[in-house]
């Protein structure tokens, strides 16, 4: 298994435990104007938009009627998509393909890990939030509302790759400030925009 597969895999089946707790898929996230279900359909919109340019993903595992489109079960439209798309990363060939990416040259192994696990791990506390879990140094509520070492690894790469960037329309707001004595996961969420409390 690829790198890239392996940290697919566990952010997968981390972000699987968490829509599990959720009851209310219009309930609210932290990211703004977007319900449980919104961001679930965005985190599947462009997996394949990215990965549709390079392989075949078969038909659209429940998201019709393009950007935003409602989800009539989100959860089950999440586990369809991320089967095929962990089937398609599982091939070596795919994940070490160079293309001309956003930064330059890449290869699409690691743009997804870059961009699209780093994603899945962010949004999966969004998700957890609105499923009622606490976010911040803590560990209560909804289990996936805290981040480990190695994902808060993965996110140092992926924001410290993406620079300003990150900063652009649609990804992230602005950072926040940082309070006194806020652990590693505190300052990257509020580095991401998003506060912990």
């Amino acid at each position: 298994m690829t790198t890239t597969a392996a940290q697919y895999a566990t952010a997968d089946d981390r972000l699987r435990q968490v829509l599990r707790h959720i009851a209310d898929w219009d309930a609210p996230t932290p990211c703004e104007g977007w319900a449980a279900r919104d961001v679930v359909a965005h985190l599947i919109e462009t997996e394949r938009a990215f990965l549709g340019e390079q392989v075949d993903l078969g038909d659209d595992g429940g998201v019709a009627g393009g950007e935003g489109a409602p989800l009539a079960d989100p959860a089950a439209a999440w586990a369809e998509h991320a089967d095929r798309v962990r089937a398609a990363l599982a091939d070596p060939a795919l994940a070490a393909r160079e293309y001309a990416g956003f930064f330059g040259p890449s290869t699409v192994g690691e743009t997804f890990r870059t961009f699209y696990v780093f994603d899945v791990v962010v949004h999966r506390w969004d998700l957890a939030r609105a499923a009622g879990g606490a976010g911040g140094a803590g560990g209560a509520g909804v289990a996936g509302a805290v981040w480990d070492e190695a994902e808060l690894d993965l996110l140092d790469a992926s924001t410290a790759a993406m620079g300003e960037a990150i900063r652009m329309e649609g990804i992230c707001g602005p950072a926040l400030a940082v309070p006194a004595g806020a652990g590693r996961q505190e300052r990257m969420l509020a580095y991401l925009g998003r506060a912990a409390r």
